[in-house]
């Protein structure tokens, strides 16, 4: 079912409300007036409204939190001041640091529970957001209306019909000029997938369908846009899984950076990161 877009902001301002006038479209899409029937989106969010409304969050990020807060910094560091979206945004928390940073920041999911949970994120953090539930599939802002646009944890839980239809709206919201990301499970993250597979058999694994990435080469290659690299990190993220037997491993890692980074560039790490361009650079 597809959901009316509602835009609100935290803590309300003049600057906020024009922030948003300038980006929401005037004139409904054809695919907002009458969206595409996405596969198995109702599903996902009624999965992931569970999981928000029952989890137990704080505001502090966990380590996949900064390992992705940390590889967006490197890749943008000049972040304060650009417009960044983060679609399907969870818990808001990585995005609530990028707006500490400066950045002029829209999340948007289309789960009640997430949003409600990211608001709170901000208000208690005294940051400013914006948030917006919304399809993925069919976001209600103009076209190039964002230097950044990213997302973690979300294409692997659709099929590849799905996840071509969601990255094509992600690049139709980017600039020209604009850096989109994402950040998914990684095929190649061997440990991973055991841990997931035995969570599986056992009955205790809670995020549904998930089918880990092993390259999205081919999905940028038929959207048409430049994918300028990807890579596999976080090794140390796939004991988790394994819970307490798997958890000192994690620790034992976490505390070798270098050999963790390493670890996870050679062997598989949890992460596949893609960082996507509408076109590659000029030549020099």
């Amino acid at each position: 079912m597809f959901h009316t877009p509602l835009l609100y902001i935290a803590p309300l301002s003049e600057h906020s409300r024009d922030f948003a006038t300038t980006l929401l479209m005037t004139t409904p899409s054809a695919d907002q007036v009458t969206p595409r029937v996405i596969s198995d989106e109702e599903a996902i969010r009624d999965t992931f409204e569970q999981f928000w409304k029952t989890g137990t969050f704080d505001a502090e990020m966990d380590d996949a939190g900064k390992d992705i807060f940390r590889l967006i910094r490197a890749e943008i560091p000049d972040i304060a001041g650009k417009r960044c979206i983060e679609v399907g945004s969870g818990s808001g928390r990585i995005s609530a640091a990028l707006a500490a940073s400066g950045a002029e920041v829209v999340l948007l999911d289309n789960s009640p529970a997430a949003l409600a949970l990211s608001a709170r994120v901000f208000r208690d953090g005294g940051l400013r957001g914006h948030f917006c539930r919304a399809s993925a599939f069919a976001m209600p802002f103009r076209d190039a209306s964002f230097d950044v646009v990213w997302n973690t944890g979300v294409l692997e839980h659709f099929l590849v019909d799905d996840q071509l239809a969601m990255l094509g709206e992600m690049v139709r919201l980017l600039r020209p000029e604009g850096t989109l990301l994402t950040f998914n499970p990684s095929h190649q993250g061997r440990i991973y997938r055991t841990g997931k597979a035995l969570l599986t058999a056992i009955g205790r694994w809670p995020y549904g369908r998930e089918i880990p990435i092993k390259t999205l080469r081919g999905h940028c290659e038929r959207l048409g846009v430049h994918l300028e690299s990807e890579f596999n990190t976080s090794f140390d993220l796939q004991f988790y899984y394994f819970m307490r037997f798997g958890l000192p491993l994690k620790s034992f890692f976490r505390s070798r950076p270098e050999l963790n980074t390493r670890l996870g560039r050679l062997l598989g790490g949890y992460l596949k990161v893609s960082i996507i361009r509408k076109a590659p650079p000029p030549a020099a």
